[in-house]
């Protein structure tokens, strides 16, 4: 398990108007930024910063972005459909919102390291936060099994019948462990794979790395199935998603998955268990 500090951010006399705008940014920061967007964001809000709304909405020329307490809650604690990333750092969080408020054309200026600390630090620290990984348990094998079939109706036209990548396409070059990325699991064109990416298995492990599972459940209620997103009940997602876990042979537990994103950011997707975990 590894722990970190979750902030909740409460209300101060004079705080949305909080002066954290740097100079400039700069472009270590800026590059450091748009790494993380990528990364832990672009799935939601798109690379191009213009979202999918109205579940995710566009940053470009966003309003709220004049708004640093309100985008660092946000990160830090979720806010409707957007799951929280308790597992950035103060320095993580500094380089991405630097990033977003000058992306596209957003000209807002950067933000100082020192400000995000002191505004952390000023908020109210309710709890310390225990991450959990996927390779602790966190699915039963019942719930699996109610997953299995709802899998089979729903998506093995376009993932196949067992999901797990044993083949990419002859037509391309086999990808390196190194090469793999969290776009390659949600980009059928950039996968490498003839047909829908795959959800199980090292390489879908790997390019989920590091995401809680809250945000492939977010991603699976907005965006799945693609004829027609959000068309099953919360249960049944995750109950996909536990199917999906034991055919990546990650271990089962004594508790169920729960449809809850509070409880979903806490559990963190790693390809491969660590020292702690066994």
């Amino acid at each position: 398990m590894r722990t970190f500090i979750t902030a909740v951010c409460v209300t101060f006399s004079g705080l949305a108007s909080l002066s954290v705008v740097a100079d400039e940014s700069s472009s270590a920061l800026f590059a450091q930024g748009k790494a993380l967007f990528e990364t832990n964001c672009a799935l939601c809000h798109q690379s191009s910063g213009k979202g999918v709304p109205p579940a995710f909405p566009a940053l470009v020329g966003n309003e709220n972005l004049d708004d640093i307490p309100l985008i660092i809650s946000n990160i830090r604690n979720g806010e409707g459909a957007m799951p929280a990333f308790p597992q950035l750092s103060v320095k993580d969080i500094t380089a991405l919102i630097s990033y977003i408020r000058n992306a596209w054309g957003n000209e807002l200026g950067g933000v100082t390291e020192q400000a995000i600390q002191d505004y952390l630090s000023a908020s109210k620290l309710e709890e310390v936060a225990v991450l959990r990984s996927v390779w602790e348990g966190v699915y039963t094998k019942e719930q699996a099994k109610r997953g299995r079939p709802v899998y089979a109706r729903t998506c093995t036209e376009c993932h196949g019948d067992e999901p797990v990548a044993l083949r990419p396409n002859e037509h391309r070059p086999v990808l390196s462990e190194n090469t793999i990325e969290f776009s390659l699991v949600s980009d059928p064109g950039a996968s490498g794979f003839s047909s829908a990416p795959p959800l199980a298995g090292g390489v879908f492990l790997r390019g989920w790395k590091n995401q809680t599972v809250a945000n492939l459940y977010q991603y699976a209620r907005s965006e799945m199935p693609q004829e027609s997103p959000g068309s099953l009940t919360d249960q049944q997602y995750v109950d996909i998603i536990a199917y999906l876990f034991s055919l990546s042979s990650l271990p089962e537990g004594e508790q169920e998955l729960p449809p809850d994103i509070k409880q979903l950011n806490m559990i963190i997707i790693e390809p491969k268990a660590s020292k702690s975990n066994l």
